[in-house]
């Protein structure tokens, strides 16, 4: 059950002025007289005292004294001066309270009291080096020399945001459960009850820019959060691990570009002492954590996502109803609950879904095996999705498949393309220009099934935890279409044969609708629909086109194209010229588009057993069953 929160912030600003200084300070103000000035931008602003509000006219700055407040309803705004020293504007929903005002020979303290909101704030813009602001939130205190940032409490959750838009050298020393940690420019982290502030998180400026002037309009649908952060996108099993950890220390299962989950065994456990080993649960030949009266311990904190959906896989050795999971939010108050309904020697897949992201969640176990779990993204078109189950039980000598069916009815994903300038993406298998230029958002994850002759295959002796799971993002500019896999695959059998059908062993594909517009509603391929294929050769990756129209293919020499293995698969990108598919698009155009990997897990053949995908109901010759392909403009 999900619980109200009134967020209450306590914002202190303590501003020291030293005594001995070299530069003029700003003009601050005498100590008889009111020295913070309130501005209202629209109606809905008013000045608070003693529980009275008296409305505040757009035409008629006001000076606030201690004790008085300013609130700022559903629409309008207000800003909040100090001199020269500190400008704060406050969006609807805020409430600012003017608690102390006083000067001494070295100091100049001003004590505000912030109720739920949002507030920007710009901090000795000139850079003084004697100039000291520190800021208390409900959740932590802020620390900075001078910086322009934001506080955003975000509505009905435990949470805040602190966000720093100066330059990189413009730190904020953030510090929260006791841990102090700093937020560089162009970062953020989020704040909760008793923790330690999140992890860092570079931010794109242009998505933050749009979403304030949104919600200072009052147009914004989404939450800092929703536009900061992505859904977790994450599986895990124990078949991972090469030994039981120890109990109590944290350890991870899966990593992805989107951090990774810490799980812990529980030494306290639930009626006296736990007891944990890896045990083959199901005689399938893959190990489980096996747990008597003990509890895992998931933790969502260190992850760069959203985790919105929790689906976990079980094995009970017990009654049913002798094992629950439940998840929690920032502030550890319970969101979601699942029983283990099942009997003895049954799998299940226990399901958690919230209207706040979980911050924590735990399982707990009277007789039985922990073989997995999913943080499982929305799907394409919004909705909760489907539960994801981490590892399918089968009896012994059937295989163990972890992905997930194409979803249906759906609509296929909808991808952006970032711009670029020429020169800012090397082709060369290191994604660190991509991460540069685009931080490390921007990916989109995918593992529906469009297309299964043997999606059940493992490759042999793998040990691997995930079969198949891929991700991709765009990026263009005037010459190129730039694309960038990262894929997991539990073994690599490249395609062997001659010609170009490298589709017919482990490949990235892509469709390509160059004419989206024009043909929108046309089922059938044409002269401007494109199958991009890439072999993902360690030694001399290439790349394949075909024309749907004609059915014919091609080497495509003039595209460069680079490959990198990892330990759990492979990166690919590559760089498309625009003029090989007779097209040079414009930036705000959208281009038809399915991202798609096909997957052999038998060596020594040529095949295509598996094909996952951004489209989940994608036929390679119907385009009307792709995506599309927005070029972002350029800022």
């Amino acid at each position: 059950m999900s619980r109200q929160f009134g967020l209450t912030a306590l914002l202190v600003i303590a501003i020291n002025v030293a005594a001995c200084q070299t530069t003029d300070p700003p003009d601050l103000p005498d100590s008889d007289e009111p020295g913070v000035e309130v501005e209202a931008e629209g109606e809905g602003v008013f000045l608070v005292d003693d529980g009275q509000r008296t409305a505040l006219s757009p035409e008629e700055p006001a000076g606030l004294t201690v004790g008085e407040g300013v609130a700022v309803e559903e629409t309008g705004s207000a800003t909040v001066r100090l001199a020269e020293l500190l400008t704060a504007e406050l969006l609807p929903g805020s409430e600012l309270v003017l608690v102390d005002l006083s000067a001494a020979d070295e100091a100049t303290t001003l004590t505000l009291r912030q109720s739920n909101g949002i507030l920007l704030a710009d901090f000795n813009p000139g850079g003084q080096s004697d100039r000291e602001l520190t800021l208390e939130t409900g959740f932590a205190t802020i620390m900075t020399r001078g910086a322009s940032f934001l506080v955003v409490h975000e509505p009905d959750t435990p949470l805040e945001w602190v966000v720093n838009l100066g330059d990189p050298e413009e730190t904020l020393q953030v510090t929260a459960g006791s841990q102090t940690r700093p937020v560089a420019g162009n970062e953020a982290r989020w704040l909760a009850p008793a923790q330690a502030p999140g992890e860092a998180l570079e931010i794109e400026t242009r998505r933050l820019q749009a979403w304030y002037n949104s919600t200072k309009s009052g147009g914004a649908k989404l939450t800092l959060s929703e536009v900061l952060l992505a859904p977790a996108n994450l599986i895990g099993a124990p078949a991972t691990l090469p030994a039981l950890p120890r109990l109590g220390q944290p350890f991870d299962l899966m990593r992805n570009e989107q951090g990774a989950v810490k799980l812990t065994l529980d030494p306290v456990g639930l009626f006296g002492r736990p007891a944990y080993s890896l045990e083959d649960c199901n005689g399938d030949g893959v190990e489980e954590i096996a747990i008597q009266s003990g509890q895992l311990l998931f933790n969502f904190r260190p992850l760069l996502a959203r985790a919105l959906a929790l689906d976990v896989t079980v094995i009970n050795r017990a009654a049913p109803g002798q094992g629950a999971l439940w998840g929690a939010n920032a502030a550890g108050d319970e969101l979601d609950r699942a029983l283990v309904e099942t009997g003895s020697g049954r799998s299940e897949t226990l399901s958690l879904r919230g209207d706040q992201p979980f911050h924590t969640a735990v399982l707990a176990l009277s007789d039985g095996c922990f073989a997995g779990f999913s943080l499982t993204p929305p799907s394409a078109t919004g909705p909760p999705p489907k539960p994801r189950a981490a590892a399918t039980v089968q009896p012994e000598d059937e295989v163990v498949n972890i992905l997930e069916p194409a979803r249906s009815p759906s609509s296929a994903a909808q991808l952006e393309a970032r711009p670029a300038e020429a020169g800012d993406l090397a082709i060369d298998g290191d994604l660190a220009d991509w991460d540069e230029l685009f931080g490390s958002t921007g990916w989109t994850g995918f593992d529906s099934i469009t297309f299964d002759r043997g999606c059940d295959t493992r490759y042999p002796d793998s040990g691997a935890g995930v079969d198949l799971l891929g991700q991709v993002r765009f990026a263009y500019d005037e010459q190129n279409l730039y694309v960038a896999f990262r894929v997991d695959d539990d073994g690599l059998v490249g395609y062997s044969g001659a010609g170009e059908n490298f589709f017919m062993g482990d490949s990235p594909q892509l469709s390509l609708d160059m004419d989206l517009q024009g043909d929108y509603s046309e089922a059938g391929r044409n002269q401007d629909d494109w199958q991009v294929d890439f072999l993902p050769d360690e030694e001399a990756p290439r790349v394949a086109l075909w024309q749907l129209g004609s059915l014919s293919s091609r080497p495509f020499e003039e595209a460069q194209v680079a490959l990198t293995l990892t330990p759990a698969g492979y990166l690919l990108e590559a760089a498309l010229p625009w003029q090989s598919f007779g097209a040079s698009p414009q930036a705000g155009e959208r281009l038809g588009v399915a991202a798609n990997v096909n997957d052999n897990d038998t060596p020594g053949t040529n095949g295509q057993e598996c094909i996952i995908s951004t489209a989940p109901e994608r036929q390679w010759d119907a385009p009307t069953t792709w995506g599309t392909l927005l070029l972002i403009p350029t800022p």
